[in-house]
């Protein structure tokens, strides 16, 4: 149902793996390649919600405000266009940004982006010697290679995702707030 937005992210990139930097940063970086226009997308509509959201409330007291001061005979005719921008905005636009935002994290990252991880991860493995493999248990490097996919997926995503949301948020509420005084 959702193959397009599966399809977005090639799990398996046919590009040559390169040993990963030692910085947290540049790690995520190196095993962030393919996926950064995705992720972008995640983050700008994650902060597109939280504008949204806070607006949110900025509007219910801009509403509250015209119904206890405008006539009830005139408030449609006088109002009229303001609120259907407002439906539009609260019907329309906003659940596609949402819709966009869920497609792109569950769909398109959350299964295919530790995929590609792993797939570099384990093409690098491959080209390892044998005295690499006599130094380390087998079972260790499947498990660092299984869990370094999940644990890069989640730092990326949590920091893009979530604190981008939240600093974003308080940001509009705070704007909201002071156009209110």
């Amino acid at each position: 149902m959702f193959k397009f937005f599966e399809n977005l992210l090639e799990p398996f990139p046919e590009e040559i793996p390169q040993q990963a930097p030692d910085t947290l940063w540049a790690f995520c970086r190196h095993y962030s390649k393919g996926a950064e226009k995705f992720i972008v997308i995640m983050a700008i509509s994650s902060g597109l919600i939280a504008i949204f959201e806070a607006a949110l409330f900025g509007f219910l007291g801009r509403l509250v405000d015209w119904l206890s001061t405008q006539s009830r005979e005139t408030f449609l005719a006088d109002e009229g266009k303001t609120l259907l921008l407002y439906g539009f905005f609260i019907l329309v636009l906003m659940p596609i940004v949402v819709s966009l935002h869920a497609m792109i994290t569950h769909q398109t990252l959350l299964g295919n982006y530790p995929m590609v991880i792993r797939w570099q991860s384990h093409r690098y493995l491959l080209a390892q010697g044998l005295a690499f493999y006599q130094d380390e248990l087998a079972g260790r490097v499947a498990t660092k290679v299984m869990q370094t996919a999940l644990a890069v997926r989640e730092a990326v995503m949590k920091l893009l995702d979530l604190l981008l949301y939240v600093v974003v948020y308080i940001l509009s509420i705070v704007i909201v707030i002071g156009k209110a005084d």
